[in-house]
């Protein structure tokens, strides 16, 4: 996803600010690789003398003052050499995702039970000069050119999205397969199927295998930020950080969800067009 916004909003009109200092100028979601520029944006935060950058890391745990839900630090495992590191601090930002931190430190979390936002995996392809050759894929979802929306400008963009009924955390890798799945069964069936005369010279470019979830776990603060809160520009007394996307919910999209009504993969948005996005709404 770029790192884009819209900034200088709003009753905080500098804090967007920051953005600009590595934002890229991808000319599509998903860009390419040289769009992105993830080495000026990794440069930019390793150059802040109070930030020390660990990535790849996977929190999974906490430690907590005995009997209590004061955090003292967040286990994680470095994914590329299982080694496992202790953070300690004073303060801490759940950003799992999945409010895998908040929960272990036995904060109130809920999630829906079904009917959620679901996970994307986006890919691209290309036009070459020459002829493509792509292998028959058994086990990718059986599709035909009309069970899935037609990569338009070589992107399968984020609508390409699943798990609405499943469970996003014990179920992560089923629903990120599933997904691959489909992408596969729609570029075998533009390869070797319907699409076959329109794209002997097409290559699958790049698909992106790390999922990206949307509603999973959520955590009970003190304050529950409401739609009618946003709508209404309710003022917070410590807000501080402009939000100016609108509010949008995701579904399975009907015209696509026939075949595997069970986990449709293709979604729909929904906004909430009320939202002031001239303005924002502090958070």
């Amino acid at each position: 996803v770029w790192a884009k916004g819209l900034i200088r909003r709003g009753k905080y009109p500098r804090i967007g600010e920051v953005v600009e200092e590595f934002r890229d100028n991808a000319k599509k979601s998903p860009g390419t690789y040289e769009e992105f520029g993830d080495s000026k944006k990794e440069a930019i935060v390793r150059a802040e003398d109070h930030i020390d950058l660990f990535l790849n890391m996977h929190a999974f745990d906490v430690d907590t003052e005995q009997g209590q839900t004061h955090i003292k630090g967040v286990t994680a495992l470095d994914t590329r050499t299982n080694q496992v590191h202790l953070f300690t601090g004073r303060l801490f930002c759940d950003a799992t995702g999945h409010a895998t931190i908040a929960y272990k430190a036995g904060a109130e979390t809920v999630m829906e039970p079904n009917g959620r936002m679901g996970m994307s995996n986006m890919w691209a392809w290309a036009d070459t000069s020459e002829l493509q050759e792509f292998p028959e894929t058994p086990w990718a979802l059986p599709l035909t050119m009309d069970d899935f929306p037609y990569p338009r400008d070589h992107h399968g963009q984020w609508f390409w999205e699943s798990g609405f009924d499943k469970d996003p955390l014990h179920d992560a890798e089923g629903i990120r397969d599933w997904n691959l799945r489909a992408v596969f069964g729609a570029f075998q069936a533009m390869k070797n199927g319907g699409g076959s005369k329109d794209h002997t010279n097409a290559h699958l470019t790049w698909v992106a295998y790390i999922g990206g979830p949307r509603e999973s776990r959520r955590v009970l603060g003190d304050v529950v930020l409401s739609q009618e809160d946003i709508v209404s520009k309710r003022e917070f007394s410590d807000g501080c950080v402009p939000s100016t996307w609108s509010i949008d919910l995701h579904y399975p999209k009907e015209q696509y969800a026939a075949k595997f009504p069970d986990n449709p993969f293709i979604s729909i948005a929904v906004h909430d067009r009320r939202v002031d996005r001239s303005f924002g709404y502090p958070v």
